[in-house]
This record gives C-alpha cells, structure tokens and sequence, in this order.
C-alpha cells in the first residue's frame, strides 16, 4: 500500500480538495446531497444518510488523462489477447470468457 496525500479546505457548503493527482471541488447541502468534479475531471453526485457511514456515488464521464490533456486527442489502445486467457485443448484450466461479472459466472 502506498502513501496517500490529501488536504480538504471547507467554506460554507463548498469544499476544495487538494491531492496527489490534482484539484477538485464540490458543493453540499447539509452533508446528504454533494455534486462535485474529482481530480481527475469527473463529474460526481454523492448522497449520503449521516451517521450510517452508507453513502452511494455516481461518476459521470471519463477521467481526463495525461496523454489526452497532452496531445489534444485520445487514440484507443489496440486489445490485447493472451493464449493464457483463453480456454483451449492446450490450455484447459482456464475458463472461456462469458462476458458476465466475476460474481455471476460459475466455478470449475
């Protein structure tokens, strides 16, 4: 685990944060309801019961890269495929991707 840097600065219902990969800014309305862009360029909404420590978020858009931030336009990567990914007669420990969650497929 690695170290972590982070410094938040309130001023009535905004809230400035200050991190490793840069700034973000949110404002709230009583500690429920927070809409927000991270550092990285998200867009969030952040709803939380107090003193429950439950909390859900929603990122809205792709996080902003240094290659993209850099050169002005984002080149897809090619997909890599991997004979070890696969299942095959060579390879039969591993399963064939479905497609689904890890938490839907089955075991072996």
């Amino acid at each position: 685990m690695g170290w972590r840097f982070r410094r938040t600065l309130s001023m009535g219902g905004f809230r400035g944060t200050i991190s490793k990969q840069g700034l973000g800014g949110s404002w709230g309305l009583g500690g429920i309801l927070r809409l927000g862009v991270s550092p990285d360029g998200r867009r969030y909404i952040s709803i939380r019961i107090p003193g429950t420590g439950i909390s859900w978020v929603k990122y809205y858009g792709r996080a902003i890269s240094s290659h993209v931030a850099a050169s002005g336009a984002a080149t897809p990567a090619p997909p890599v495929s991997s004979p070890s990914q696969t299942a095959s007669p060579q390879n039969p420990t591993q399963p064939a991707p479905t497609g689904q969650p890890w938490w839907k497929q089955k075991g072996p």
